[in-house]
C-alpha cells in the first residue's frame, strides 16, 4: 500500500508533466503501481484510497432476530426447517454457522424414552 504522502508527490510530478515511468524510477516503485495511481486520480479525481467493502453478511440484524425467535420457539426444528420458515436461500452450513456463532446456540438432542 502506497501512502498518501506517496500519492501526492506522484501526483505533483504528473501535473509538472513527468511520465509515469519517470515518477516511477525516482520514487523507486513500479511502473505499474505508479500508472495505476494515475489513473485512479483521472477516473475519481482523488489520489485516496477507495474503502474496502468486504462481503455483506446472509442475513441482517432483523432477520437474524425473527431466526432467535423461530428457535426459541420451535427448538427441534433442522436447520433445512429453518431456512423454509424463514423464506430465504442460504446454504446450510452458513445456517449452521449463524446459529452457533451468531446467535450462541449448540445442537442439543431430544433424548427419546421408550
Amino acid at each position: 500500500m502506497v501512502s498518501m504522502e506517496i500519492r501526492d508527490i506522484i501526483s505533483t510530478d504528473s501535473k509538472k508533466g513527468m511520465t509515469g515511468l519517470e515518477i516511477a524510477k525516482a520514487l523507486n516503485l513500479p511502473v505499474r503501481t505508479v500508472n495505476g495511481l494515475l489513473e485512479h486520480e483521472r477516473e475519481t479525481g482523488s489520489m485516496a484510497a477507495m474503502p474496502h467493502k468486504g462481503r455483506l453478511p446472509a442475513l441482517n440484524d432483523k432477520e437474524l432476530e425473527k431466526l432467535k425467535q423461530l428457535i426459541k420457539d420451535n427448538p427441534d426444528m433442522t436447520l433445512e426447517e429453518m431456512e423454509k420458515k424463514m423464506g430465504i436461500s442460504i446454504d446450510i452450513s452458513a445456517m449452521s454457522r449463524i446459529v452457533r456463532f451468531k446467535l450462541g446456540f449448540n445442537l442439543k438432542k431430544k433424548r427419546f424414552m421408550p
